[in-house]
Order: C-alpha cells, then sequence, then structure tokens
C-alpha cells in the first residue's frame, strides 16, 4: 500500500486513544489538583458547596503507569464491552436467518424505494427506541442501516449516520431515560417530570437532524466523489460489497415471527431499565436470548447460531479495545485529583453571565467537563451537587438545569474520539474519526445553536419544576 493511500486511510483509532492518554496524562502535571466539603441533605443526596473548594498537593500520574491504567479501565468498561458483543453476535444470528435481507426488502417495498422517506422512518423508529436506552444497544444494528442505505442508492457513510445519529437525538431529549430520573431526582425533582418538554425537544431535533442527513445523502447520492469516504481502500470495497444485495427475499412467516420477537425483546429492555433499572449486564442477558430463539425460529442448529454468535462477537474486536482504552482518559484525570479544578473555575465564571443567558453558559460549562469525563452518569456526582446550589443562587430552576446538563453531555459526546458509543459506532460502520468529524461539524454547530435558542425559551416561560 502505498503512502498516499495510508494517509487517506487516517490514523489508528488505537493509536488517537492512546495520544488522548499521553496527553491526560501531562494535564495532571500542569493543572493544580483541588477538592470540595460534602455534606448531605435530608433525602439524602450530596451536596457541594462551591466556596470550598481548596487545592491539596499534585498528585501527578506516571507515565510509567499508563499501561497499568489502560489495564484497569477494562474493569469499569467491561459492562459496555459485554453489552455490545452479546448484541454484535445476537445480530450475527439475526442476520444468518434472512431476517435482516427481509426487513431491508420490505423498507425498500413500502417506500418504493423512496430514500428519503426510508431515512425519515427509519430514523424515527431508532429515535424513538433510544430515548430509552443507551445509544452502545443499537451499535449492532449498524451494518443492517449500511445495507439498507446502499439498497437507497446512497453511500455506506448514510447508514452508519443514519442509526448514530437517531440514538443521539433519542439521547438529546432522554424523555424516559434512566439517566434523566437519577439525574432529577439529584436535584429534588420527582422521576420523569416535564417529559412532555422533553418529547417535544427531541423532536425538534429530529425534525433538524434527518433534513441535515437527508441533504447529505441526496447530494452524494447524485455526486459519489462528494461523499466522506469517497478515497477508501481496496480492503474496504471489498468489505462494503459484502452489503450490496441484488435481490431481496420476501418476509416469510419465520422472517415475521423473528421481527415479533426482536420487537418484544426490545420492549422488555426498555421496561427492565425504567421498571427494575436494569444495566448492561440484564440487557446483554437479553441479547443472548434474542440470538437463541431467533436462530432456533430461523431453522438453524445450536451449533450454527453458536458458530454465527461467534463470528458477530468477533466483528467488533477493535471496538472493545478502544473502549478500554478511552475509559483510562477519565481514570487517569480523576486519579491526578484535576477535575474538580477543572469545575470549580468553570462555575466560578458563571456569576457574570446575564440571567438569561445564563443556562446558556451552563450548557457550555457541561460541554468542556465533557471532555474530561464523556459520561452521563460519571458526571453526575461531579457536577450537579455543585450546579444545582450554583442555579438557585442565579435564578435558574432545578428542571432546567436538567434539560442543560444533558444538552451539555449529548452535543460534545460525539465529537470525542474517546467516546466509547461514538468509536463503537464508527468501528462497525468502518469509518474513521476525521470522515465522521468532517461530516458532523456543522451539525454540532446547529445542535448548539438550537440547544442556546431552546434553553434562553425555557429559562423565560419558567419551565417546572412540576
Amino acid at each position: 500500500m502505498g503512502k498516499n493511500a495510508k494517509r487517506k486511510q487516517g490514523m489508528d483509532p488505537l493509536v488517537t486513544v492512546l495520544l488522548i492518554i499521553i496527553f491526560a496524562v501531562i494535564l495532571t502535571f500542569i493543572i493544580p489538583a483541588g477538592e470540595f466539603a460534602e455534606t448531605v441533605d435530608e433525602a439524602g443526596n450530596k451536596i457541594i458547596d462551591i466556596t470550598t473548594f481548596r487545592n491539596i498537593p499534585r498528585t501527578p500520574i506516571s507515565f510509567l503507569e499508563i499501561p497499568l491504567m489502560i489495564t484497569k479501565a477494562f474493569e469499569k468498561s467491561i459492562g459496555i464491552i459485554v453489552l455490545i458483543a452479546a448484541g454484535s453476535g445476537a445480530f450475527e444470528v439475526i442476520r444468518k436467518t434472512g431476517t435482516v435481507d427481509a426487513i431491508i426488502g420490505l423498507t425498500l417495498e413500502k417506500t418504493k424505494g423512496n430514500g428519503k422517506k426510508a431515512l425519515w422512518i427509519v430514523s424515527l423508529i431508532f429515535t424513538l427506541l433510544s430515548c430509552a436506552v443507551i445509544p452502545h444497544v443499537f451499535i449492532p444494528f449498524t451494518p443492517m442501516c449500511i445495507a439498507l442505505a446502499i439498497a437507497l442508492g446512497y453511500d455506506d457513510f448514510t447508514g452508519t449516520a443514519m442509526v448514530l445519529l437517531a440514538t443521539v437525538v433519542g439521547a438529546v431529549g432522554a424523555p424516559i431515560a434512566p439517566g434523566t430520573a437519577a439525574a432529577q431526582s439529584m436535584l429534588g425533582l420527582p422521576a420523569y417530570s416535564g417529559v412532555q418538554y422533553r418529547f417535544a425537544i427531541m423532536m425538534i431535533f429530529y425534525l433538524v437532524t434527518v433534513l441535515y442527513l437527508i441533504r447529505y445523502a441526496e447530494k452524494v447520492k447524485k455526486d459519489p466523489s462528494a461523499s466522506v469516504v469517497s478515497n477508501m481502500s481496496e480492503e474496504r470495497r471489498k468489505q462494503i460489497s459484502a452489503f450490496e444485495v441484488t435481490e431481496y427475499p420476501k418476509v416469510t412467516a419465520g422472517h415475521a415471527l423473528v421481527m415479533i420477537i426482536m420487537v418484544g425483546l426490545f420492549a422488555l429492555m426498555i421496561y427492565g431499565g425504567l421498571s427494575f433499572n436494569w444495566g448492561n449486564y440484564e440487557i446483554a442477558a437479553i441479547f443472548v436470548v434474542m440470538g437463541i430463539v431467533c436462530g432456533l425460529i430461523g431453522k438453524a442448529s445450536f451449533t450454527e447460531i453458536s458458530k454465527s454468535f461467534v463470528v458477530g462477537v468477533k466483528a467488533l474486536t477493535s471496538t472493545y479495545m478502544i473502549i478500554g482504552m478511552a475509559t483510562s482518559v477519565t481514570n487517569i484525570l480523576s486519579s491526578g485529583n484535576i477535575i474538580n479544578t477543572i469545575i470549580f473555575y468553570l462555575c466560578k465564571g458563571l456569576g457574570s453571565w446575564p440571567v438569561i443567558l445564563a443556562p446558556v453558559g451552563i450548557m457550555i460549562a457541561v460541554a468542556i467537563v465533557n471532555l474530561f469525563v464523556p459520561s452521563l452518569n460519571g458526571k453526575m456526582p461531579l457536577l450537579l451537587p455543585i450546579l444545582g446550589p450554583v442555579c438557585k443562587v442565579l435564578g435558574i430552576n432545578q428542571q432546567l438545569l436538567s434539560v442543560t446538563y444533558t444538552f451539555g453531555d449529548c452535543f460534545t459526546n460525539f465529537v470525542l474520539p474517546y467516546n466509547s458509543g461514538l468509536v463503537g459506532f464508527l468501528e462497525a460502520g468502518n469509518v474513521t474519526f476525521g470522515q465522521w468529524f468532517k461530516f458532523f461539524k456543522g451539525l454540532l454547530w446547529i445542535w448548539m445553536a438550537m440547544g442556546a435558542v431552546i434553553l434562553v425559551v425555557l429559562q423565560i416561560v419558567g419551565i417546572g419544576p412540576f
């Protein structure tokens, strides 16, 4: 392979994450360490007074500790890895039954090959599903969306973006997500209060996002050279050719039953997450059941199911590596005790913002912290005990803070090459971070502007507390 071909493929994701890890270690030598004094209110929620911040002796991370920090990070990320592996394995079993091709054929038939209509429908389905469960659940569906995009005459990148953007939109609104209830509980609000506002917000982002995707997809359909993945390697061309199908099977009774089982088990995942706080392992177990049951319905033997499941798990091996390594970034910053210092100086500057724009300032502050702790639940105990009291002083409703926190978390999550959700989708779609960023950067600014306007409007009307 020539130098130009290598350059076009971009830096390997594992190398990118390793460089970010090294940068995080350097930061522990530069940024002073600090901590807050903590108290607990009557409801048992942790409260942090920003005025109690104090510097403590530096605790920089040695470069020699990097290998250990990486290996330890896999322990924290194993739940996500098991979830994605189980989903990928189950999806491969389902694909072998012919159900995936049948679904694509049915979609093409019902939309009469209308690509725009198909994008609207498929995006809506994934948006509604992802408003209750984490985006990682849908990573295994990336190959199916790629196959659909190619069948509609679009490039393979459109398929990856289709499912990825839809799951992000669901997370932006997060009307019935477990993380929403957790954040509201920490702020003393009823679980899932303001759900109607969050659904409205989600649908606004859905409309704008799908229009952005359709604009790109139709442009590429007319001019393939406009694709962000137009300069692909021979290896990638071979991988993409596997998704090209000339004739799709008709939906049989077996295919229909597999679809019903899939829908039913997804409904069970959502119910379990909302009612019993199911996490990665419980949902992964359902994926395993899904793979076995759907495989048997597809008349596969247990040996065939086992082999297909292993093929699916192996397909995302590099994804598991990246997720494990990426988790070490947050561990390094936490061990260096510099995250509290970053939070303190960000919150300190919020007092200078006008009341009507203060929610926008908080969104930006959360987005900046997200660069260091790219996890909705990971940031929660760090930020909300501080931002809750700060917002009361600034005159910002706690319900509005919960929406602001979600915006700040979601918008920048998908420009971080070490975010486990993003790298999972990109690896599943064989897309480099550079290719993704080239496409997404415009939409990011649109989302930030939309978020700012929505927060100002909600501050004026006085959302909540319900």
